[in-house]
Parts: C-alpha cells; structure tokens; sequence
C-alpha cells in the first residue's frame, strides 16, 4: 500500500527543526534540510549520498545491489544524488526489506534547490515507481540549472535492513553519455571557446575565444574547488585582447631564467605576452612574436606547440577542399631562440590538432570533403620531431589514406601538374585515425587526467563534426589507444539533428581538449548555427569528471 505525503520545506530553520548538514566535494553547498515526518527521527540520522553512475539509455542506474541497515536507536537515510537532467524521468525502483508489515519507511524525490520534497510512505519490498520530477519548475540542467540536483531518498526503521537491487529510469540524458562513473557539467559559458591549454606549473588554464572582430584569451583557476569557474568569484577574466579574426591557438612555453609565456595563434601572426608568477595576469605589453604566416582564405587557424627543446610546432592549412599551393597544408617549424619560421613538413591538409609526445609531434589531418559519407578517414600521424626540414610529404592533395584498404589512394579529382610523389615515397602510414567528416581539432594526453583504466593511457580528441555529410559524425571526444579508436562521449545533438536536411544542428560542438588541475578534461566547443531551442545551445567550456566517492555525506 502506497500513500503520498507531499511535503514543502521552509528554506529558514525552522526553531526546534532538524536539520542535516551536506558537506561535499564542492563546497559551498547550501543546506539540505530533511522533511520532518511523523515517525521518523533524524536527529541521529547516518548515511551517504551516492553518485550513481549516468547511463546514455534508460537502464541499471546502480552497479549493485545497496544495502541499508539502521542502528537499532535511530533511522539510516541513504539519498542518491541523480543529475538534473533526469527531470521528467519515472523511476523504477526493486528493493527488499528484511522485517515483516509491522514497520513501513520513506522512499522519496528531493529537488535540492528549492527544498521540496515528495515522499511516500512504504510498507513492502518489491517493485514501485517514482517519478524524479517533483517541481513543475524544475528547470533542467541544459536550460542553466547546473547547480540543482534530484535527490532519491530511502528512510530505514531503527533497526531494521532494506536492500535496494535496482533503480532505473525511462529517458536517456539529455546532453548525450558519458561513460558510467563520469559526470559532466559546465565549467564556464564563454562563446567562441576555441583552443584550450593548462599550464602544469601554476594550474592556471587558458582558453582562446574569438570574440565579434577580435579575440581574447581568459585564464580560469578553480580555486573553490566547486567544478567550474565564475568572474563573481574571481576564478576567471580575460587576460589578454586584440582584434583580428581567425584566432584559435593557445600554448604557454619558457623557462626559469627568462620567463614564461603564452603564445596566441591569430591568423597569420603569432602573439606572445609575459606570464605574472601566478599566471592570471599580462607582466609588460603584447608583442608579435611571428608574423607572415600563410592564411588568406579557407582554413585559417593557427595552432603552434613547442617540444621540450624550445622548437615551436604550427599548423598552416590548405586554402580550399583541394588546393595544390606549396605553402600551405604544412607545418611549419621555429627553431629555439629564432622567430623565423620554415616549412618542417607538408601533404597534411589542415594540421590544427597538435600535441608533443616525448620525442614525435602527433597530428591530425582533418581531410577533404565531396567524396561520400565514409571517406576519406581523418589520419593521426605519428612524425618524429628529427624529421629533417622540407624532406617529408604525406600526400595532400593527390593521396589521401583509405582506411579500409589500409593504403593511400589517389583522389583523382586533382589535376594539373604531374604528380610530385607517388603513394610509396609517403614516409608511412597513420597510427590511427578517425571516421571521415568527423573535423579533429585538438588533443590532450589522458595520462594528464585523474581518469581510470581504461580512459588514462592514449589520448583524447575532440572532433568538431560534419557540416556536409547526410548524417551527421562527430560532435563528440574520441580516446585513442594503441591504435584503437574508441568514442569518449556521445553525439552532442539535439532529437532532431541525426540528418543534415532537418537545419538542427548540435547543441555543442567540441574544438579543443585540456586536462584541468583536478585532473578532470575540459572540453571547449560552440553551437552550430541554425534553430536551436532554447536551452540546448551552449558555446563554452564543460567539465568532464570522474569520482567515485560518496558525493556527499550526511552528518547529524
């Protein structure tokens, strides 16, 4: 027999009220107050409240079974948080008691905002239903509630044990999977977010953002600890400007004598600026530090990295879908100490994802378009950083790698001169690659993150997404190991997005990847343009995280 108590909290304590402090993993949490119900003493209450693991489908929300047991003088409570985007969800709930009618317990929803609860009043085990939804205003996490939750909430008799073997729930999330025991949120609202870069030194994180006819770079710091970043509490700001389109590389490189830099790619021209000890603001003014690179037209975006050495690493790409010029779709190498800039190599037709591995540059070629849904594969090279200047080539535009046939292939589509190469004097095959279309723009190393096995080997990359395929690919970050490529997360789209006629796009498109100081990933990305609903573009920053601890604990 089931019988709703429906039950509004006053947010004010209440003289004589009991209240259960939360303190959590973030701080600064605002008090929980538990529903005074006949019957049910709190004042020694015990428990923890349990991240459960987000599932993409409706399905197990718990691992195992979760045992409850009350001391013999007071109530056990056991909440489980569940993320907001849950909201609307109906869920199923088994569990079994070990004591006869003679004693009944609450399970009930929480929403952790507003203090309002809906509890029932249960008196058998077996299987019930509850819906997650207790507020009509309830509003989701996608439409800019990120700090409201859902609570579920099981009261225990005083000595007495209740086994919980499953909650499940109807709908999938709303923002698309990550993989269980990861949670993702938003970590700053920054439009235009582009490359992304943290600075091992001070735990400082910097962000490129193009901005209307000019671009910034915004530091951010987690100081609190709360999972994301704000301007109200000083945590985030801009600390370099300029105008200029175009703008996407950031990086920071120097060393103990001389200083430390950040380096920012715009266009044809590399800028540079002095790093304060801290890393949050500017020491002395911004210099152009490399000017003259090739841009003009088509893929303009710079991206630069710097070896161990001091040799700095950027990205040129090609002017169109098959340009033949031979100043373009290279990379481009800076010596240590120089600001004179060569062609290191070419035949990769936009190089903007770029990342240092001991002694090998690794790259992505986002690759040509017109060619069908499935080709070509974007190719991950593996290029070590001795290569000698000008002597290698990897075949744009008249080769490109065909995944199925693990070979180059020739795109006849290219005339004109005869072929420069043919496809053995290509200096060897990708380590990996990615489905076509998919637009790889920035990587990070897992081993930089707090992930476990097997998320903390390889690398993470974000793929931007196809514009012009029938069905969309990409909007999503990929893993990569061992030559394996393994979607991280789901698609970023809206319901109605899968097919390119439909003009919804997705509500985020990730650009870049770094690894935050908490080793959690953040993942940069913009909204395609087009009709969006309201609430589910975002062009920002999100936190991608992983923590299995209790979430919270419950103290009397």
């Amino acid at each position: 027999m089931l019988m709703a108590m429906r039950i509004r909290l006053l947010i004010l304590v209440m003289v004589g009220g009991l209240v259960v402090m939360l303190v959590g993993c973030f701080s600064g949490e605002p008090v929980l107050k538990l529903p005074s119900i006949p019957g049910l003493d709190f004042s020694k209450a015990s428990g923890s409240i349990t991240r459960m693991k987000p599932n993409s489908e409706p399905q197990q929300l718990l691992s195992q079974p979760v045992k409850i047991t009350a001391p013999s003088e007071a109530w056990a409570v056991r909440i489980f948080s569940i993320l907001p985007d849950y909201q609307g969800a109906v869920a199923s709930i088994d569990f079994d008691t070990e004591w006869s009618d003679r004693n009944s317990f609450q399970v009930g929803v929480a929403n952790y905002q507003t203090h309002e609860w809906e509890m029932l009043e249960v008196n058998s085990g077996g299987a019930h239903t509850l819906t997650l939804d207790p507020l009509s205003s309830y509003r989701s996490w996608n439409g800019g509630g990120e700090d409201e939750k859902t609570y579920l909430v099981f009261a225990v008799p005083p000595g007495e044990t209740l086994t919980v073997n499953s909650i499940q729930t109807n709908q999938r999330r709303l923002y698309e999977h990550v993989p269980p025991g990861f949670v993702a949120n938003r970590f700053l609202s920054l439009s235009g977010s582009r490359d992304i870069w943290t600075d091992s030194r001070t735990g400082v994180t910097y962000v490129m953002r193009r901005s209307g006819s000019g671009w910034e770079v915004w530091w951010m710091q987690d100081d609190n600890g709360d999972g994301k970043v704000t301007t109200g509490d000083k945590e985030a700001g801009i600390l370099i400007s300029g105008s200029g389109k175009a703008a996407h590389g950031v990086t920071v490189y120097g060393n103990a004598r001389e200083g430390y830099f950040l380096y920012a790619g715009v266009f044809d021209t590399i800028y540079r600026v002095k790093l304060s000890a801290n890393g949050r603001s500017p020491q002395g003014s911004l210099e152009t530090w490399l000017t003259g690179l090739p841009a003009g037209r088509g893929h303009t975006a710079k991206s630069i990295r710097f070896d161990s050495s001091g040799n700095a690493y950027i990205g040129v790409g090609s002017s169109g879908n098959i340009s033949t010029e031979q100043n373009r779709a290279a990379i481009y190498r800076v010596p240590a100490g120089s600001n004179r800039a060569k062609i290191w190599v070419r035949g990769i037709r936009n190089p903007t994802a770029l990342l240092i591995e001991g002694k090998d540059l690794l790259v992505f070629s986002v690759e040509r378009d017109r060619l069908g849904n499935e080709k070509p594969v974007e190719p991950l090279y593996r290029i070590p950083l001795s290569t000698p200047s000008g002597v290698d080539h990897f075949g744009y535009p008249w080769w490109m790698w065909d995944g199925v046939a693990r070979d180059y292939v020739r795109d006849d589509r290219v005339g004109g001169a005869p072929i420069p190469l043919s496809a053995d004097q290509i200096p060897f095959a990708p380590e990996a690659w990615i489905p076509a279309h998919n637009t790889p723009l920035g990587m990070v190393h897992a081993n930089e993150t707090n992930f476990p096995a097997p998320w903390n080997k390889g690398i993470f990359v974000a793929a931007r997404g196809s514009w012009n395929s029938d069905v969309r690919t990409g909007y999503r970050v990929f893993y990569i190991d061992d030559g394996q490529t393994i979607p991280f997360t789901g698609m970023f789209l809206n319901a109605n997005s899968l097919l390119f006629k439909n003009l919804v796009g997705g509500w985020f498109r990730p650009v870049s990847v770094a690894a935050a100081a908490d080793g959690s990933l953040l993942v940069t990305g913009d909204a395609i343009s087009g009709p969006v609903k309201p609430g589910e573009g975002f062009r920002g920053i999100y936190r991608i995280s992983y923590d299995q601890t209790p979430y919270l604990t419950i103290s009397p």
